[in-house]
């Protein structure tokens, strides 16, 4: 194992490296150091250009990340482009929920509930049920917000057996918190 990681190391355009880059810079990013993040995806991008060329799908996992640590900073403006490409090109709901984020931060709440749920389609047309769940009680949250409790009722009872059923660790506490919010 110590010999292959040295010749990896040396490798530079060793397209495992490129995964050695992302998978650092999630750990950054959970530990909330965005700005070492972003480096760590540029070199998943770059890595992932050189060993694979220009229309590799990991450079678009590495720009999605990149675009979702930029918000992070509160850098919008050079991550909403990104996003906004992704979901033309890709149509995948990482972009769409990075593009919510930004329009929630923006104060433009119908905005981010149309993106959320496009989203919520997208995960549902893919087999990703419990992200959808996650998209459902982001825009539950965000009626419950502004005091739409009807229109948040009826998301959580959409999503409330979607959760169920995908098993969402933490979807009865976000559910019971919305509800408290709309008493």
């Amino acid at each position: 194992p110590v010999q292959v990681m040295r010749e990896l190391a040396l490798a530079d355009d060793a397209p495992e490296l490129a995964w050695v880059a992302n998978q650092l810079g999630m750990l950054a990013v959970v530990d909330d150091r965005h700005t070492e993040a972003l480096v760590h995806f540029q070199e998943f991008e770059e890595r992932s250009r050189r060993s694979h060329g220009d229309d590799y799908s990991n450079i678009d996992v590495a720009r999605v990340n990149r675009a979702t640590a930029l918000v992070k900073l509160g850098r919008h403006a050079e991550a909403e482009p990104i996003f906004r490409d992704l979901i033309a090109r890709r149509g995948w709901s990482s972009a769409l929920e990075g593009l919510a984020d930004i329009h929630r931060a923006h104060g433009e709440i119908d905005d981010a509930v149309t993106a959320l749920r496009d989203a919520a389609r997208w995960n549902h047309e893919h087999g990703g049920e419990a992200d959808r769940c996650g998209n459902l009680m982001s825009i539950a949250e965000l009626e419950a917000g502004r005091a739409r409790h009807e229109a948040a009722a009826a998301v959580l009872d959409e999503a409330t057996p979607i959760c169920k059923v995908a098993g969402v660790a933490d979807a009865e506490a976000r559910i019971g918190a919305v509800r408290a919010r709309m008493r």
